[in-house]
């Protein structure tokens, strides 16, 4: 009696905590707000505040001596971007940013994002289109809508980043072929419907027999299963640092770029023909900015810088304007060795992978320049 009774009592309590929003159970924006299969990538209209969030890097190693805890407040607007909720209503913007995770800015909320920062160094209005994976036609499709005529399209690519498929054709998510299947005019269906994708796909009640499971799993009552994903190091300085295990990896392997190059190459001939310029921004990952400062340092070699460098050159062979933010992030990040304090005066927060405002400031000063040389 008593197993059929607790097995109820957990199907009972699992149903109810999926009713919740994800914003209780998550440790971080990009997990409470990321919407994925669906038009946009986070939450339309929706306010994540977490005054306890934390790196993605001490989470998934489970390394909770080094959390650095930090209040962040993301805001979304009714096209679910990262942005001021009525700044898409506003239409007019000089400038778009598309890229991945370090552009949306989930990690450094809403007054620290790329876009923002950019939109404060040049006094212009730049749309934070990031966080998503979007095909040619929804990158059009917000350019028009967002962009006035002749304004900057800003690909922000991150080191070996997914190059897309190059096709025109409109690659639809589960939102939109849901509308297409049922009705247009049926479109709340489809928003219930992805209500419930989202909320069946994450439980809670899993979260939490997890977190409390991994509060065992500390090395010390129990082994700890994932901190082989993490890598946990120091800079010269003695500060102590985290990489995924995984871009050590990559950082000694070479990698093509003519992928990346040909398919930004196409994307700024459509883009072009829409009355759109293109400006690239090349992040390198974490490891790839700090391998030269580690003690003991990487013994390399080290394929990643030549790998950003070779797709800097072939875009700029293209007439295509580049900022590759490599050289700049490593010389700031050896002159911030030995300030002190939390994080010292890093670039990219020492528990997660993603670039700090202090980074995300660095790259917006060298895209404001590279915009202003593009004006005639």
């Amino acid at each position: 009696m008593l197993v059929p009774v607790t097995i109820g009592c957990a199907f009972a309590a699992d149903l109810t905590l999926r009713m919740l929003p994800h914003d209780l159970f998550s440790f971080r924006a990009w997990e409470a707000t990321r919407t994925p299969g669906e038009d946009a990538p986070f939450l339309p209209n929706h306010r994540y505040h977490s005054d306890r969030t934390y790196g993605n890097l001490a989470a998934v190693g489970n390394l909770r001596a080094f959390r650095q805890y930090r209040s962040v407040t993301f805001t979304t607007d009714e096209l679910g971007y990262a942005n001021a909720p009525d700044l898409a209503r506003r239409g007019g913007a000089a400038a778009i940013v598309f890229g991945s995770s370090f552009a949306a800015g989930s990690e450094l909320g809403d007054d620290s994002t790329l876009a923002a920062q950019l939109a404060r160094q040049t006094g212009r209005t730049v749309y934070n289109a990031g966080g998503g994976d979007p095909n040619f036609a929804e990158i059009r499709w917000l350019a028009r809508r967002l962009v006035a005529p002749g304004g900057l399209v800003i690909l922000e690519y991150p080191e070996r980043g997914d190059v897309p498929f190059i096709t025109p054709v409109h690659v639809t998510h589960r939102t939109a072929r849901c509308r297409e299947v049922i009705a247009p005019r049926l479109t709340g269906v489809c928003s219930v419907l992805g209500w419930l994708a989202r909320h069946a796909a994450v439980s809670p009640l899993q979260i939490l027999a997890q977190r409390g499971l991994k509060l065992l799993q500390d090395d010390r009552w129990l082994p700890n299963p994932y901190a082989g994903t993490v890598l946990q190091a120091r800079l010269r300085d003695g500060q102590g640092m985290l990489f995924l295990a995984q871009e050590r990896v990559a950082f000694h392997l070479a990698a093509p770029d003519a992928p990346a190059v040909r398919y930004v190459r196409w994307l700024d001939r459509k883009l072009g023909r829409e009355n759109f310029r293109v400006l690239v921004v090349l992040v390198p990952r974490k490891y790839t900015v700090y391998a030269p400062l580690l003690d003991p340092p990487d013994p390399g070699p080290d394929q990643s810088a030549p790998y950003l460098d070779r797709v800097e050159q072939g875009l700029r062979a293209a007439g295509i304007p580049v900022v590759n933010l490599t050289a700049r992030f490593r010389a700031a990040a050896t002159a911030a060795l030995g300030r002190g304090g939390a994080g010292g005066g890093s670039i990219y927060f020492p528990d997660d992978t993603h670039w700090n405002a202090a980074g995300a400031a660095l790259a917006a000063r060298d895209i404001a320049r590279t915009w202003g040389g593009l004006e005639p």
